[in-house]
């Protein structure tokens, strides 16, 4: 699923490439969004942490080809879930554990309705992002 990223994301990856500003290596995590309103701004509903939910650290591949593209090396795991929570209809990659920017976010192919006792994984190589 390719992800889309966000103005905070573009302007990272923009500052980068001018030298405005050093980019230095950082962990991302992955969150589990209920819904997106304006990606683009940031206005997303995650899920509530707690409960067998927190965000899970993201790694990436090098990019490579032309376009150049890059994906997640391993698989993520949210859950054990101990409660019911809301329809997760996309993810959104974040610069901190909590809080933080939205960098980027991917519309799910499936929806999922996590109920107590779940898990939802995301598999390697499954988030793609791409830059031309």
């Amino acid at each position: 699923m390719a992800g889309e990223p966000t103005t905070a994301g573009a302007n990272k990856m923009l500052d980068a490439l001018t030298g405005r500003a050093t980019q230095t290596s950082q962990t991302t995590y992955l969150a589990l969004l209920s819904g997106v309103t304006d990606g683009d701004a940031g206005t997303v509903t995650e899920l509530a942490a707690g409960n067998g939910y927190a965000r899970q650290t993201c790694a990436w591949d090098a990019p490579t080809g032309d376009p150049s593209s890059t994906d997640n090396t391993s698989l993520i795991t949210f859950g054990a879930f101990t409660t019911d929570f809301a329809q997760v209809t996309h993810l959104g990659l974040y610069d901190a554990s909590t809080a933080g920017s939205l960098l980027a976010f991917w519309t799910v192919d499936t929806p999922k309705d996590p109920a107590n006792g779940d898990s939802i994984t995301v598999a390697a190589g499954a988030l793609v992002m791409t830059a031309d």
